[in-house]
């Protein structure tokens, strides 16, 4: 159908025709921010956490599942899918670099880093190798049989310790993995999807907006090509609502998951949500409460939307992030496993953890409960404590 028109004040770009993408190229940058994750830092991380919402027991709950993850890890420094207790020396699945991806994250999150001395530098330091192992000369990390979800996921880390280490292999496979995100994205509806080309989704190209904002870190910019297409896709996903602010997967119908996963992707790609359209989102977010019925038609527990709505609302720092955030720690908290050999994972009871495991459920529950500290608020300061 036809374009509409956004409201008055909309911030939300036009429809309009896109040029082609094949062959666009990282351009070079000049990095403002070099310790851009400098809140990861032991000292940095105590005071940032305070700040954001976080508490002593959120970490107590991301150290204990740091060690169940180290525990899970195969002897070639993969994660893959299981359901049980950790058992490393199960075969290989197509997930296991996007499995890998997330896995790491979480290390690095709480500066576990291949080169920094440490319980986990082993692990984390196999982790690389296995991805960078596995990378094609193109700079696909999709590995066999796998698709753009895992090539976000593993593209995001490998541009992560790029950042935070400085290593010149890792700086060189997260550039390649980068370049590889633009070549894929559809020319003409401005979205990615499981392969190359194709038409889109919402939902991967949330990971390929997280790689691109990444990449900018290690000195290169997302061309003007690729950022306006990545607006383009969420304009056509855009909900009928009165400010546009909800977004579906596929077309205009919202879901919690895809409305906060749609919100933060415009937040990196250097949109600002007028008022109005924070108030829709934050509106909408809150009707799901984490723990309590059913989220979006399916089970009550989703840690996808509860990863995205934590970081969408976590950069908007208002009433509704300090609202919700008390709500998923609560219920993040409560379902966190505390006995024997699964003492620190989630059980794989979730939306999509039939694909990825007890792997995929911990990993995002962990990143979860560390979103105080993966990205800071690019446009909204942290609230006061005394602020009503």
């Amino acid at each position: 159908g036809r374009p509409l028109p956004p409201p008055p004040g909309e911030v939300f770009v036009r429809l309009t025709p896109l040029t082609p993408t094949r062959g666009l190229k990282l351009e070079p940058k000049k990095i403002k921010t070099p310790n851009w994750l400098f809140q990861r830092t032991q000292e940095a991380r105590k005071t940032v956490i305070e700040a954001m919402g976080g508490s002593k027991k959120t970490e107590s709950a991301v150290d204990a599942a740091i060690k169940f993850l180290a525990e899970s890890q195969e002897p070639d420094g993969r994660w893959t899918r299981f359901t049980g207790a950790p058992a490393p020396g199960h075969g290989r699945t197509k997930r296991d670099m996007g499995l890998t991806g997330l896995a790491t994250l979480c290390f690095l999150a709480v500066n576990h880093t291949p080169n920094k001395p440490g319980p986990y530098q082993q692990h984390v330091r196999k982790a690389m190798d296995y991805l960078l192992a596995n990378q094609k000369p193109d700079g696909d990390l999709r590995g066999k049989g796998g698709h753009m979800y895992s090539h976000g996921m593993a593209s995001l880390a490998v541009i992560e310790a790029a950042v935070m280490t400085g290593d010149p292999k890792y700086r060189s496979a997260g550039v390649k993995a980068a370049q590889f995100i633009l070549n894929a994205q559809n020319a003409k509806t401005g979205g990615w999807r499981y392969a190359p080309g194709d038409r889109g989704d919402t939902s991967i190209l949330g990971w390929q907006v997280m790689a691109l904002y990444s990449v900018e870190h290690l000195g290169f910019k997302m061309p003007d090509t690729t950022r306006k297409g990545a607006l383009h896709w969420l304009d056509s996903v855009a909900s009928r609502t009165r400010h546009r602010a909800l977004a579906g997967y596929t077309d205009r119908l919202p879901s919690s998951a895809m409305a906060a996963e749609a919100a933060f992707s415009r937040i990196l790609l250097g949109q600002k949500l007028t008022q109005p359209q924070q108030k829709e989102l934050c509106d909408y977010l809150l009707k799901f409460e984490p723990g309590k019925g059913k989220n979006d038609l399916f089970r009550r527990d989703d840690f996808y939307a509860w990863y995205y709505t934590a970081l969408a609302l976590m950069q908007l720092q208002n009433t509704a992030w300090s609202t919700w955030n008390k709500q998923m720690q609560k219920r993040l908290l409560a379902i966190q496993r505390k006995d024997g050999a699964l003492r620190g994972s989630w059980d794989p009871k979730t939306k999509h953890s039939r694909l990825g495991g007890r792997v995929y459920s911990t990993a995002m529950a962990t990143l979860t409960l560390q979103v105080y500290y993966r990205y800071l608020p690019t446009y909204a300061k942290p609230r006061p404590k005394t602020s009503k």
